[in-house]
């Protein structure tokens, strides 16, 4: 009986193995090039609720080996409220950045420390 019991859980851990690899494996790593810079640039105008979500999300998939490079969040004319939540972010989060309205794209301003280079 209990020798049931440690096979049972022991094929479970091994079937919880195969899917959490064949996970990892339809999550391929973007391939960059030795002199490529890879930069997700995102652009909100108005309300956006999802704001964080989705950079956190990006965040993860940066954090992981994924998708290796840095998110700029433009304000393409968002609100207030998500212009606060998106400086923000830029100032907690690595390999964030925050580009004003104001300011041309590209343009290097003092929202962009968290640029990783890589």
């Amino acid at each position: 009986m209990l020798f049931d019991i440690v096979c049972a859980f022991v094929i479970a851990g091994t079937l919880v193995l195969f899917v959490w690899l064949l996970r990892g494996m339809l999550l391929m790593p973007l391939v960059r090039g030795k002199h490529t810079k890879i930069t997700v640039v995102v652009k909100v105008q108005g309300f956006e609720p999802c704001l964080e979500q989705t950079i956190s999300g990006l965040n993860w998939l940066s954090s992981n080996g994924t998708l290796p490079g840095n998110v700029v969040i433009v304000d393409d004319g968002m609100d207030t409220e998500t212009r606060t939540v998106a400086e923000h972010l830029a100032r907690q989060k690595s390999g964030v950045c925050f580009q004003r309205k104001d300011v041309p794209l590209w343009e290097k301003n003092e929202e962009q420390q968290n640029y990783r280079e890589p």
